[in-house]
This record gives C-alpha cells, sequence and structure tokens, in this order.
C-alpha cells in the first residue's frame, strides 16, 4: 500500500482539520520508531461547499491505495456519497472512516453496506498506524499499546489511551504555511469531567494534560510563527485550574500578537484566575462559556453540574474587565425546558449581562441535537423526544416544545444572530431593552422576528444597511416620533462605530450631518483634541453631538471602532 490519502470536509475554508494533520504526524513518528513506512500518507482539505465533481476528481485522479475520511455532522453526507462513487471508480480502493459520527457505529442510511472497509472508533493516531501496518504486513506491529478489531474485522480500537506527550506537535516550519488565513486548531488535553447527557465528552471518562513544558513550547512556535488565532479544543480547559492559570499566565506574558481562544467553564474561575485576566492585553483572550439553561430542573435532568449564579457573577466581571472577548452559549430544547421556560432563561442571562457599557459579545441560541454516542441517546423516550434523522440531528420536539413553539424560536434566532450577534447595534438594543415598550429583550426579539416573518425577510440575506432601515420600520409602531429621533441618533452611532463608510443608510440621514458640510468644524475639534484629519481620526456628527472616530483598526474585544479619547 504506497499511496493512503488522509480527506478532511471542513465545514468552512476558514476551518483547518486538526485531525487529519494529527494522524498524520503521528504516523512518520511511529514509522521512524519502528524503522519502517508503510505506505506514504497525504492530506488534502476540502469544505462541503466545494462542487462535488471536483472534490471526487481531486481524491480518485491521485489513485489513492486507500482513503481515509475524518467523519461530522455537518460533513457525513458529503462523505457518504463519496464513499459510494469512489469504490465505484477505484473498486480495489481500501476505504477508513474514522471521527465522531462513526466512532459509536455506523448503523445508519448514510453508510451502505461495503462502501467502507474499516472504522477507527475512538482516538485515532495510534490505531491508524498499526491498521496499515497490519494491512501491509497482516500482522500487528509490536507497539506499547497494542489496538483490537471489532465487529467482523471492521472496527479499531485502541485499548488503552495514549499518552498526550507521546503523540509530535502537528505544526512545524515545513506545514504552517498550508494554514495561513485559516484557524488553527490545538488540543492541551483530553476528556472531559462532566458528564452532560447531550455531549460526546461524556462518552469518555477522565481527562488526560499534555505537559505543561510542552505546551509552553508549541504555544511558543505559535507566538513566533505571529499565528493570529489559535483555537483550543479543550473540552474544558480550565478544569484543573492551577494548570489552567499557569497556561493563561505564560500567554499574557507572551503572546504578543496572537489570540487564543478557549472553552471554559466560567464557575470554576477563582479570584486569583480574575486578577490575573486583569493584566492580559486586550484581544489577547477569548472565552466560550456554556451556560445552556438558567432552569435547575432542565441542567439536573441533563447530567449539567453548574453553579449557574457564580457563572452569570462571573461572565460579567469579565466582561467588565473590557479586555476578553466573550462568547456565551444556550440550548434550546432540553429537558422541562418549555417555550416559558426557554424565555425565563433567556431574559435573566441577557439582562444580567447586558448593558449599555458592558455585554457578552455573542450569545448563541443554540438547538439541541442528538450526538451518537451521547447519553441523551438513551433519555429520549423518558422525554418524548422526536429528533431529525438528517444531520445534524436537531430536535423537532418533546414532551416540553412543541413543533410551532421550536419553529417560533428558530425565526427568534434567525433575527437575534443578525442584530445582538453581529455587534452592530449594541447602543440602540440596550436603549430599546431598556424602555417599557416591550415587556422583556425576548418580547422585542419575538415580535422583530414575527415582523421579519410578515416581510418575507427570515432566512433571506440582506445587507446590514437594510437591517438599519427594516429595524426603524418596525420600531415605527411601538415608540412616538422623539423617541424614533432618539433611537435613530443611536443607531446612526452604531453605525459609524461599526462602518467607516460616509454615507449612512438612508432612513438616518435625517439624524445625520455629512463631514463635507461641516469641515470647518471638524477641523477645530481635531485641532483641540492635536490630531489630524485622516482615516485614523474622523468627526461623525450625529444629531446635536460629534464623535471622533479612530478607523485605523477595529477593537478586537467588541469589533467595533474606538472613539478617540
Amino acid at each position: 500500500m504506497k499511496n493512503i490519502l488522509l480527506c478532511a470536509l471542513n465545514s468552512k475554508y476558514i476551518h483547518s482539520s486538526l485531525a487529519v494533520h494529527s494522524i498524520k504526524a503521528a504516523y512518520n513518528f511511529y514509522c521512524r520508531k519502528v524503522g519502517e513506512s508503510f505506505g506514504d500518507v497525504s492530506v488534502c482539505e476540502f469544505t462541503i461547499n466545494d462542487n462535488y465533481s471536483s472534490v471526487l476528481y481531486h481524491i480518485t485522479s491521485k489513485k489513492p491505495d486507500a482513503v481515509c475520511f475524518s467523519v461530522y455532522l455537518w460533513n457525513v453526507n458529503f462523505i457518504s456519497a463519496l464513499c459510494k462513487d469512489i469504490k465505484a471508480c477505484l473498486p480495489d480502493c481500501t476505504i477508513v472512516l474514522g471521527g465522531p459520527e462513526v466512532s459509536f457505529g455506523v448503523d445508519n442510511s448514510f453508510f451502505a453496506e461495503n462502501l467502507y472497509d474499516y472504522v477507527i472508533a475512538g482516538e485515532g493516531e495510534k490505531a491508524f498506524f498499526s491498521l496499515f501496518a497490519h494491512l501491509c504486513t497482516q500482522k500487528a506491529v509490536s507497539l506499547p499499546e497494542e489496538f483490537r478489531i471489532f465487529s467482523e474485522g471492521k472496527t479499531i480500537r485502541a485499548t488503552t489511551a495514549v499518552s498526550l506527550d507521546e503523540l509530535p506537535f502537528v505544526y512545524n516550519e515545513e506545514n504552517i504555511a498550508l494554514f495561513k488565513n485559516r484557524i488553527i486548531y490545538y488540543e492541551s488535553s483530553r476528556g472531559c469531567p462532566f458528564s452532560c447527557a447531550y455531549c460526546l465528552s461524556s462518552a469518555e471518562h477522565g481527562v488526560r494534560f499534555l505537559s505543561l513544558s510542552r505546551v509552553y513550547e508549541d504555544l511558543q512556535f505559535f507566538i513566533d510563527c505571529n499565528i493570529p488565532l489559535v483555537k483550543f479544543v479543550d473540552r474544558t480547559f480550565n478544569c484543573n485550574k492551577k494548570r489552567s492559570y499557569e497556561i493563561l499566565k505564560y500567554i499574557i506574558e507572551n503572546g504578543r500578537n496572537t489570540c487564543f481562544h478557549f472553552e471554559v467553564a466560567a464557575d470554576l474561575f477563582d479570584e486569583d484566575t480574575l486578577q490575573l485576566l486583569k493584566t492580559a492585553p486586550r484581544g489577547r483572550i477569548q472565552f466560550e462559556i456554556g451556560i445552556q439553561s438558567t432552569n435547575k430542573k432542565a441542567l439536573d435532568a441533563s447530567c449539567r453540574t453548574i453553579d449557574t449564579n457564580k457563572v452569570l457573577e462571573n461572565i460579567k466581571k469579565l466582561i467588565s474587565l473590557e479586555n476578553i472577548n466573550i462568547h456565551a452559549d444556550l440550548i434550546v430544547g432540553l429537558p422541562y425546558e418549555g417555550y416559558d421556560a426557554f424565555t425565563e432563561t433567556f431574559n435573566e442571562v441577557y439582562s444580567y449581562c447586558t448593558d449599555n457599557n458592558h455585554y457578552i459579545h455573542q450569545l448563541q441560541v443554540g438547538f439541541l441535537k442528538l450526538l451518537r454516542g451521547a447519553p441523551l441517546n438513551r433519555m429520549r423516550s423518558s422525554f418524548g423526544y422526536v429528533f431529525s434523522e438528517n444531520p445534524p440531528y436537531q430536535v423537532l420536539k418533546n414532551s416540553y416544545l412543541s413543533p410551532d413553539e421550536l419553529n417560533m424560536l428558530i425565526a427568534f434566532e434567525d433575527v437575534f444572530e443578525r442584530y445582538y450577534n453581529s455587534g452592530r447595534f449594541h447602543s440602540s438594543l440596550c436603549y430599546i431593552a431598556a424602555s417599557n415598550a416591550f415587556s422583556s429583550p425576548f418580547a422585542f426579539y419575538t415580535a422583530l422576528s414575527e415582523y421579519y416573518s410578515s416581510h418575507q425577510l427570515l432566512f433571506r440575506g440582506i445587507s446590514s444597511r437594510k437591517m438599519y432601515d427594516v429595524l426603524i420600520d418596525f420600531l415605527a409602531d411601538f415608540y412616538c416620533a422623539d423617541e424614533i429621533q432618539k433611537i435613530k441618533e443611536l443607531l446612526l452611532f452604531d453605525y459609524f462605530a461599526s462602518d467607516s463608510s460616509d454615507l449612512p443608510p438612508q432612513s438616518l440621514h435625517s439624524v445625520w450631518k455629512s463631514e463635507r458640510h461641516y469641515k470647518e468644524s471638524a477641523t477645530e475639534i481635531l485641532t483641540a483634541l492635536g490630531k489630524r484629519s485622516d482615516r485614523e481620526s474622523t468627526v461623525r456628527f450625529v444629531g446635536n453631538t460629534h464623535y471622533v472616530f479612530d478607523y485605523s483598526k477595529k477593537n478586537p474585544v467588541t469589533d467595533r471602532f474606538d472613539l478617540c479619547k
């Protein structure tokens, strides 16, 4: 077997596949260890948005002896089709599948009989090497950790977990150029100490860590290469407080221009860590925090251990630092959390963590999905769950949420994503939330989603400029003329804080004074501030107020332009 092809189908071009590159690096390492090669391994990365025929051509034209796919929710359909056509074009080609979509069985309609030859279940680095050593020599190569073959010779699973320090670093000076303009993923631990019923991490018990000395060495490589963004894939980065403190300290002291993204449990942050985070340069760190729900009954039924009050309290502390980007998650469809209960969750999180000065930068409203291998599979009948049989296996209904209520929340999420999570409307949204026009933040976004639906705008691509016009038209029925004038001024401020264009949307022209007609005033203002009239310091006139924006670069935390002090 001379030509082995590792294929990844990412959801977007900006993403990269840690899995296939890690398996290639480990394969080469183990080949050197035993002093023998069992074929040349190369990597091909595509996206699910690529032309299917083009992807098939690139794979089959290489005449591989084996093609190996990393299978996930977002690419399972694409890969299933490829398997069928690769077998038709190259009947002697060995097809190997790995990844979470097949690690817990391939008993689904996406992989018909005989369209694949082997599945590597679970951890793949050593099992991949052992499989191909076995295929080439018809015997398992003697290594400290063996692999076993299950399911009539189709499924390979390692019997013991590999030491993370044994695995080679994925990135080096030769391959780092492949990741230009793409997100780089990095793993410093495997496993999760929690057992959330909806999460695949609960299928693996215990947590294994890469040694700190190795982590420091790897991170320094990213820093020296001036990588813009590195995302840790650790399921709960700060489950070991002392270790996470030391890594954050290293990044804060040495990080330079690289931003590091972590998934964390906010209730595990202690005062020492919060004090350390105060010293982080702006934009050096991003945190993704799973709130999921504030409903204790829903959390308990989901086997999620969390101190919700401390989570919200620490999120508020983190965003008040103004140097760390915060992304938080909610999940629609948890047990016992019906429409009204989710409304309470949303309003509590939104109101507690959002005001004129500080706010969660991204608040994702996600929908429960039935992941293969997750404990939720055993709870379906208990809570009346019905999930789509098509990826991503999203909830369709349960005993507490009807299909109509889920549809309303899907529409709600579309509008919320456009306005709140775009980051373009913060000042105006805070004013609306604080007014009495709507009974709650949830009521506002629900009413706006109904307006979008009635005007056939839901799930359609419309420009950001159009979004300002639509919002003004919608709000006209809820506010008097003076209040609409105030909202227009806030929207115009939001526009100039998010867009350096000289011409705002048409609906805001009534509160805008063109800088071209106020050149003398603008010059006087800039002179008083000791600044020049250029793109780095531009005066904007909003109603009877002027603002001076620094358009040289966006704030890395808020993704908005800063006001000149």
